[in-house]
């Protein structure tokens, strides 16, 4: 199963392991997911990640994590995915790495991308979790 991973789950994931983003993250470490990701996402991943209170890495560690990501995941360059609805900008380019990727899911906590969910295969990590458990 391919999925997109969007940066709050990815930072959710990292930072409290034992949470429903962090079991995604273990599903992926085990190759039981694939990711698929954008350089926006993993861009925003370093440059949000430090600024988060009490996450576990310095800046090289979060630098060395999204060389890891670019390593064990589908990297793709977003499609243009003009969505007219959605209030932030950047939440094209996230709309657009599920587009250019073809995931069977982008995982999000944004309430913009999940709103979208009756058109796109979007769901929130707690979704994710229940309807496949890995």
């Amino acid at each position: 199963m391919r999925v997109v991973p969007d940066t709050n789950v990815l930072i959710s994931g990292f930072v409290y392991p034992n949470g429903i983003p962090g079991k995604i993250i273990n599903a992926w470490r085990h190759k039981k997911i694939e990711f698929c990701i954008s350089h926006y996402i993993l861009d925003e991943f370093v440059r949000v990640m430090p600024k988060i209170e009490n996450h576990p890495l310095d800046k090289t560690e979060i630098r060395e994590l999204a060389d890891i990501l670019v390593f064990f995941s589908d990297v793709v360059n977003p499609e243009k995915a003009e969505i007219l609805e959605l209030r932030d900008a950047n939440d094209q380019l996230v709309l657009g790495t599920l587009v250019a990727s073809g995931a069977d899911h982008l995982i999000t906590g944004d309430k913009d991308l999940l709103a979208l969910s009756s058109t796109f295969p979007i769901i929130t990590p707690r979704g994710f979790w229940t309807r496949y458990g890995f």
